[in-house]
């Protein structure tokens, strides 16, 4: 049975979603072990664009899950 992109790009979004939050706690773990501010800064700016990416997907989700 074939899916449409209707099914598979929510699936595929959401496996991502997943992906970057695992990235998200690995950078956390790091951040706080790190004592170089420059490395802290570094990490805090990939956690930073992680969340701005965790929320366009979500909002992609979201504008697929609601087409008819």
């Amino acid at each position: 049975m074939w899916m449409s992109s209707s099914d598979v790009i929510p699936g595929t979004l959401r496996n991502l979603a997943d992906i970057e939050k695992n990235a998200r706690e690995v950078y956390r773990e790091l951040f706080n072990e790190l004592e170089d501010e420059e490395l802290k800064n570094f990490i805090s700016e990939l956690i930073e664009s992680e969340e701005r990416h965790k929320k366009l997907v979500e909002e992609a989700i979201k504008l697929i899950e609601e087409q008819p």
